[in-house]
């Protein structure tokens, strides 16, 4: 019998630190690996240093742990050259640049950098967020570490929207705080209770933040289902719709708590666009019925179109319909984002296929909801996501449909021209980051084939 050879393994010091204190083999799944999953504990890893930036880029998503749609979303900061922010970002600093416990952070232990972000949050951030987010939710996150976490991670991009000149640092702080949050946060969601319900919701809002923010790239806001890479809807549209889930599944329980006025909102900012029974005769609107009008009456979409997929495209107009109207009442930013963030969690599931199938209807259809979006430009994680998405959408819209985006097109470019005025005006300096904002849109739309013959003044839009 031929001798029994030592069955040899590369040794690794990157499991988690539970494993490690039980010693146990880890296999590393991140942000919660399969054995603390088993024994229904929580799961820590240690971030033991920077990643450096001569290093090739990896892939900027955690290894998802499949509990919902919310957990799934990758945790990472994006930034506009679709790599991590915490690779990708000018200005990143080196391990001397944090304090020694920045490198080694585990959930509940925060230090004097978290200190300086829970102050920015307090003091600022939650101003511009408004609500609940001002008092409630600072509250609940003392008792919270994953919210504590979340609160500080947002508060870490704000400064990294504020101070271009140090985003590396704060984006990098920003995905650390949110890393180490998602395992306990996953724990939580996989068992929601009338304790841990508000915690919960109000976590996914810091997630949904995170996936508006301004380093994100367009095409993470709309992923090209024409890509090799398309893995499913963007984060932020399956973050909605998981918030929404979360709301439906404890509303009796947070009606009365800390949140309520958020919900309360929510349901009747929604009562309001079901009610709407007149529409405002303007090209906004025009432009959406247009929609119904003429692209759903093509021969060449019928054709191709079951009876259940049309009635989601009626359907979806219809509450876009109705939510715009609705929010043409109200100047509250907080209203707004409301508004906007309703038509997602509405829309139906055969919607969302089409559009991951990157079918014209919906995505006309979703090019109008950037209406929305354009009413919520003041807040400064959503400044440029109108602009943003509609790009996405217009770069996988074949040409021959452009004509039933234009009217997208002309208030787009115009929005975006209103964002860059005002930070000359008001911002003590100019972000110049920003710029380009402008000028790729207005070339692109400039160079767009698509154009109407005779709608020349679109690239002379009046700013």
């Amino acid at each position: 019998m031929p001798p029994q050879t030592r069955r040899t393994h590369t040794k690794s010091r990157g499991g988690c630190l539970e494993c490690k204190r039980r010693k146990l083999k880890c296999d590393e799944e991140k942000p919660v690996c399969s054995g603390c999953i088993k024994r229904s504990i929580r799961c820590e890893f240690a971030i033991s240093r920077l990643p450096s930036t001569s290093r090739q880029p990896e892939d900027s998503g955690t290894s998802p742990v499949s509990l919902s749609a919310i957990s799934s979303c990758d945790v990472s900061t994006p930034s506009r050259n679709g790599r991590p922010g915490i690779l990708a970002s000018p200005g990143m600093p080196s391990n001397e640049a944090l304090s020694p416990s920045a490198t080694t952070k585990t959930v509940g232990n925060f230090d004097m950098d978290d200190m300086a972000l829970y102050h920015q949050f307090i003091t600022e951030t939650a101003a511009t967020m408004g609500g609940p987010w001002v008092k409630e939710v600072p509250r609940l996150s003392i008792s919270c570490d994953y919210l504590m976490h979340g609160m500080l991670s947002t508060a870490a991009l704000h400064l990294a929207y504020l101070h271009p000149g140090q985003r590396g640092r704060y984006e990098f702080l920003s995905t650390q705080h949110r890393t180490l949050a998602l395992g306990p946060f996953q724990q939580d969601l996989l068992s929601i209770t009338p304790e841990n319900c508000n915690q919960v919701l109000a976590f996914s809002g810091f997630m949904i933040i995170a996936q508006f923010a301004p380093s994100c790239p367009p095409e993470a806001l709309f992923p090209s289902p024409s890509s090799s890479l398309y893995k499913g809807p963007a984060n932020w549209i399956v973050c909605l719709r998981g918030c929404s889930s979360i709301v439906t599944q404890a509303r009796r329980y947070m009606i009365s708590g800390p949140l309520e006025g958020l919900i309360s909102q929510g349901m009747q900012a929604s009562a309001l666009a079901r009610e709407v029974t007149e529409l405002p005769e303007n090209e906004d609107f025009r432009s959406l019925q247009r929609i119904s009008g003429e692209v759903l009456k093509l021969q060449s979409i019928k054709e191709t179109t079951t009876v259940d997929e049309m009635e989601s495209y009626i359907a979806a107009i219809s509450w876009l319909q109705g939510l715009l109207a609705a929010s043409l009442t109200t100047t509250d930013s907080l209203i707004s984002r409301i508004f906007s963030s309703i038509w997602p969690t509405q829309v139906s599931d055969t919607f969302i296929r089409t559009l991951g199938e990157g079918r014209p209807p919906a995505l006309i259809i979703t090019a109008h909801y950037c209406l929305l979006l354009q009413r919520c430009y003041s807040c400064w994680y959503m400044e440029h996501r109108a602009y943003d998405l509609f790009k996405a959408i217009q770069q996988d819209l074949p040409t021959e449909w452009g004509p039933y985006i234009e009217r997208m097109l002309a208030t787009t470019l115009k929005q975006q021209g209103k964002v860059l005025i005002s930070s000359l005006l008001f911002s003590a300096s100019l972000n110049v980051s920003r710029i380009p904002y402008l000028v790729s849109g207005i070339a692109s739309a400039t160079r767009a084939s698509w154009i109407l013959p005779g709608a020349a003044h679109i690239r002379n839009v009046a700013l």
